[in-house]
Parts: structure tokens; C-alpha cells; sequence
């Protein structure tokens, strides 16, 4: 299956992904890189695979074809030797993969349905941006990763990293850009999995 990689919001090139440990979470492949990719390629050498803070600072992403974007709990593994210009290895640790999917082959299909749609990765990270405005959430113990995005209106679904009650939270934006003064607001449903999440809103496999 077919993944881009992206730095913020700039397109790095497309893995090749598969799994590549199931137990602990680990997702990856070969990258085919664009020209974007080669601008940073002297980061990735020196960190050697080590995810650290220069990796950080990146903000690196992957987007799976059907829209979901995956989280690495562990980090990026980036392994990119001058010696095998050819085989780029990236490998996301302790990803979130295995909470959406069973097996890549189930990766294909769509991941939400509409009224509700994935995102792109412009449009996540703004809504990521304007969250931490409104609320201060991404400066809790959890981070709020924003996946799809309700049609009708302003609720966004996110991942929730770092909480091991709920994976999953349905956030109704409010979109002023600045702190809520309200606490009523901005309005949050949590969901303890995806499929949770799922039957709250009566999805139906199509």
C-alpha cells in the first residue's frame, strides 16, 4: 500500500508501506522521494534513524491512500545511508495503525464515510493549530491529532495520544482563533476505540 510523507506541509515523497513488526506496532517501507525530500536529506542522515528533537521539529507526517494519517507513539525510524541511495527506510514506531486495520489489504478502503471526510494535510494541521488556540489541549498530558472532518458542520474527530481510557474524540470547533471563555465550549465526545466512534454515528461499511 501506497503512504505520503510529508514535513509540515511539504510532500516528501510516497512508502511503499507494509508491516513490518505487528507486535509492537511498527509500519514502514522503501520511500520514493520527490525533490522536497533531498532539501532535508542531510537531517535525516545525521539523525541516522533516531527519532529526536531536529526530527521533531519537522513536524513529519504519513497519510495513508485512503486518508487516514497514522501517529508514531515511538517516532520516526528514518534510515537513509549514502551508500544505498536507493532504499530509504522509513519506519513508523508503535504506530496507531493496528487501532483502524487488521492487515494492510483492510487499509485500502475507506476509513470514514460521508458526511464525514478525511483531511488533507494542509487542512490538518490548521485545525490542529486552531485547537491548541481555542483550548490549550495540546498543551495537556493528551495530544489531539485530527483525522477526518464532519461535513455539516464543525466537528472534527482526532486521535487522542496518550490517553488509555479514550483513543478517539469528536470536537466541535469553534473557530474564533482565540481561548474560549465559555466553558461549555468547545463541545468534546469521547470514545474509548474507533469502532466506538463508529457506532455513535451509525456507520455502515459501503
Amino acid at each position: 500500500m501506497k503512504a505520503a510523507f510529508y514535513s509540515h506541509t511539504q510532500f516528501l515523497g510516497t512508502i511503499d508501506l507494509k508491516i513490518t513488526d505487528e507486535s509492537m506496532g511498527v509500519v514502514g517501507g522503501i520511500l520514493t522521494p520527490t525533490s522536497e525530500y533531498f532539501a532535508l536529506q542531510a537531517i535525516f542522515r545525521k539523525c541516522a534513524g533516531a527519532h529526536n528533537a531536529e526530527i521533531e521539529q519537522l513536524v513529519l507526517n504519513i497519510q495513508l491512500e485512503n486518508g487516514c494519517f497514522l501517529h508514531a507513539v515511538g517516532g520516526y525510524s528514518i534510515l537513509d545511508a549514502a551508500a544505498f541511495p536507493d532504499e530509504i527506510s522509513i519506519e513508523v514506531v508503535g504506530s496507531n495503525f493496528f487501532t483502524f486495520f487488521d492487515a494492510i489489504d483492510n487499509s485500502n478502503r475507506p476509513f470514514v464515510f460521508p458526511p464525514w471526510y478525511p483531511l488533507t494535510i494542509e487542512t490538518k494541521l490548521a485545525i490542529e493549530k486552531g485547537l491548541s488556540r481555542e483550548t490549550g489541549l495540546f498543551l495537556q498530558d493528551h495530544q489531539f491529532l485530527a483525522l477526518a472532518q464532519h461535513g455539516p458542520n464543525d466537528d472534527v474527530l482526532f486521535y487522542v495520544a496518550g490517553n488509555s481510557d479514550c483513543s478517539f474524540a469528536v470536537i466541535r470547533l469553534t473557530r474564533t482563533g482565540r481561548p474560549e471563555t465559555d466553558p461549555r465550549y468547545p463541545m468534546i465526545r469521547f470514545y474509548q476505540s474507533f469502532d466506538d466512534f463508529k457506532k455513535g454515528f451509525s456507520f455502515e461499511a459501503r
